[in-house]
């Protein structure tokens, strides 16, 4: 089942190279990754694929990671013409005058 998680974290690097191990532990296989910085730290998302019966499991775990902040997930519904738009709505978005 693929699935997208978003999350926020500290601004330490750190955190997001526990993430990358963590998604190596668990067995998720990263399909798309995407990395931004925000002044607070990190702001992640990934679409992965695993197991659908790993999904909460994962989830609650990434929640409970130190360092690890606001973390969302939402499931891939097969479409040809699927896609995810996330445009970050703060005034000062440089992002979404792009």
């Amino acid at each position: 089942m693929k699935w997208l998680i978003a999350l926020e974290t500290d601004n330490d690097p750190i955190t997001v190279c526990r993430l990358m191990n963590i998604f190596r532990r668990k067995g998720l296989k990263i399909v798309t990754l995407t990395l931004a910085t925000q002044p607070a730290g990190f702001s992640l998302m990934a679409l992965v694929e695993s197991p659908e019966a790993d999904v909460e499991h994962v989830f609650n775990f990434l929640r409970r990671t130190s360092g690890v902040h606001h973390v969302d997930y939402y499931r891939h519904e097969p479409s040809a013409d699927a896609s995810f738009l996330f445009i970050d709505g703060a005034e000062d978005s440089s992002n979404a005058a792009r």
